[in-house]
């Protein structure tokens, strides 16, 4: 953080990686695979967000002991920041082949969210 003494404190995610299956090839697995599959990525998805999550908040800590100030955001702020991101949406779209794919991503991605905070929300 040396060029800025600023930050938001806005939950944001990267991806960093996926794996995307055609459901005709995963479909034709036997359970054994499929069930190792689900396994597989189930773990490392807990063992990633604990991991990234404590480092993420230990490192901020340690900025703000060295004068980070990490600024909230009102609600109507972050949904504005939310909002103009998704107005990015159509430029990134234009980079994937499938255009369908990406609206299917983006669609996932909605109801993963309202799943995992319990609410149809989708911020």
């Amino acid at each position: 953080f040396g060029i800025s003494n600023n930050m938001l404190d806005l939950k944001w995610g990267l991806l960093t990686g996926g794996v995307v299956l055609d459901s005709k090839i995963f479909n034709k697995m036997s359970n054994r695979d499929k069930i190792s599959i689900k396994k597989i990525t189930r773990d490392f998805e807990k063992k990633y967000q604990a991991t990234m999550r404590y480092n993420d908040g230990k490192a901020v800590e340690v900025m703000k002991e060295l004068g980070l100030r990490v600024n909230t955001l009102t609600p109507k702020e972050e949904s504005y920041w939310r909002s103009t991101v998704e107005n990015w949406y159509p430029d990134v779209q234009n980079i994937f082949k499938n255009q369908d794919l990406f609206d299917e991503i983006i669609e996932i991605k909605e109801s993963y969210k309202k799943k995992r905070s319990g609410t149809n929300d989708s911020k």
